[in-house]
């Protein structure tokens, strides 16, 4: 099954090239109060370290305004279910901002090369859906 890619969530789309994605969560109703955001992970499971707190957002209410990440290079992890059924096992490994990182989680994160910021790690399955690109960690 192709993955649900918005063309505003992700762009651009040339594998093997870094992009940038926004969460989406068109097949996650049950997020609560809208928009929502996703959590990112310390590794690529998402009983690891929560990276993030009430960021990134998603582009919720179809106005184009949500937080993009720069996705640097995508790996395997911990499947991941939507409410449609599908899932997911590839995350994206993705630079968060640094002042969006808590002291308490920045011990448990690498610094991002040439960024102000923190690699951590959303399921792809959440950050625009746009499957594989064939960019290995």
């Amino acid at each position: 099954m192709s993955p649900i890619v918005d063309s505003h969530d992700v762009y651009p789309l040339t594998p093997g090239e870094p992009f940038l994605a926004r969460p989406d969560f068109k097949l996650m109703e049950s997020c609560g109060q809208r928009p929502c955001w996703v959590k990112l992970n310390a590794s690529p499971d998402q009983a690891s370290t929560v990276a993030t707190d009430n960021w990134p957002y998603e582009d919720g209410f179809g106005h184009r305004y949500g937080d993009y990440l720069q996705v640097v290079c995508q790996t395997r992890g911990a499947t991941v279910n939507d409410e449609s059924g599908s899932s997911s096992n590839i995350w994206d490994r993705v630079i968060a901002r640094a002042d969006k990182v808590p002291a308490a989680a920045q011990p448990f994160l690498q610094s991002a090369q040439g960024s102000p910021g923190f690699y951590a790690y959303a399921p792809d399955l959440l950050l625009g859906n746009s499957g594989d690109h064939q960019l290995p960690c």
